[in-house]
């Protein structure tokens, strides 16, 4: 994770500032700057002997938050690296560390080694005149991000280490955050009636199983309800995919990693509303007990389903 201070000074060797279209670039070096006019999406690198000055050009409709992406993307071997954000009223200063944050997560873990020519961004400074209202908006920033990454880790897990069971123990580490985590087994979902969910996952050596997040808040209203899709691999079942492409149906689990990374951000934001997140993790597999077109299902609802297409198990 990130470390990120909001300061007013800082000895990153690396300085990105944003300049918009038709404003004066920072005095340094300044006279070397005939072709640079602010437009959007220009870059312009200055370097020194000790420090590197990268001038963003975000055009007359800043995007701060694509900025800082941008920031990050040409930061090249930098581990640490400061946003000069002292021009920019506080949501913008955030916006300008949330693309910097966002742009700068990596997907390591499975990495048997870690390419040199590629650091890790390890410290970020945003520079700010008005520390204590950026660092109040920037706990909110962290907030989502962390959120984000986890969303983004689950989404990049390979099927064969995110089952659904596999999911259920990432989720279970949320309660550390206040939420709480219910997990349904094959016999909760059985004696439930949950007949499309089992369905889905009946070929499948690691069963399914149903996930409800619950942040509780501190408020007396309604929840707000997610529900996430669920499918830890989807081979499309009997009605099998095309092999082109397969391997991207790990992430058919994205939108219960979105409710999962939602729920993380919530909680880390403290926040007031209730927040209820559904989440079936299943495999849609291939094998002797796979469910098959022409098979009716009972959903939970009491309601029958006739398959016919397997490949359609979202929708079941």
């Amino acid at each position: 994770m990130i470390r990120v201070r909001f300061v007013r000074s800082s000895h990153a060797r690396l300085r990105a500032v944003p300049v918009g279209e038709g404003k004066a670039p920072p005095r340094p070096g300044r006279a070397a700057l005939a072709g640079f006019t602010g437009a959007e999406g220009q870059v312009t690198e200055l370097v020194g002997r000790t420090r590197r000055l990268l001038l963003l050009g975000t055009g007359a409709a800043p995007d701060y938050e694509a900025a800082g992406a941008l920031a990050v993307a040409r930061s090249l071997l930098e581990t640490h690296i400061a946003l000069d954000a002292r021009a920019l009223d506080t949501d913008q200063a955030v916006a300008f560390a949330t693309g910097a944050c966002l742009r700068a997560w990596r997907f390591d873990r499975l990495r048997t080694q870690q390419d040199p020519r590629c650091p890790r961004l390890e410290d970020l400074d945003v520079l700010v005149e008005d520390r204590a209202a950026a660092r109040a908006a920037g706990a909110l920033l962290l907030a989502v991000m962390k959120g984000v990454w986890f969303a983004r880790d689950l989404v990049t897990e390979p099927g064969n280490v995110l089952t659904p069971q596999g999911f259920a123990t990432r989720l279970a580490r949320l309660e550390r955050e206040g939420v709480q985590v219910e997990i349904l087994d094959t016999a909760q979902l059985d004696a439930e009636g949950f007949g499309c969910l089992l369905a889905v996952g009946a070929a499948s050596q690691h069963p399914p199983c149903l996930a409800v997040l619950r942040w509780r808040g501190a408020g007396d209203g309604p929840p707000v309800v997610l529900v996430g899709k669920g499918v830890t691999f989807d081979t499309g079942g009997v009605s099998i995919k095309p092999a082109t492409g397969m391997w991207d149906m790990r992430a058919d689990m994205a939108g219960a990693a979105a409710c999962a990374g939602a729920l993380l951000a919530t909680a880390l934001r403290r926040s007031p509303t209730p927040v209820i997140a559904v989440l079936p993790l299943v495999e849609n597999a291939i094998g002797a007990n796979a469910y098959r077109p022409g098979d009716v299902l009972r959903s939970h609802s009491g309601r029958t389903v006739e398959v016919v297409d397997t490949d359609a198990e979202g929708r079941l």
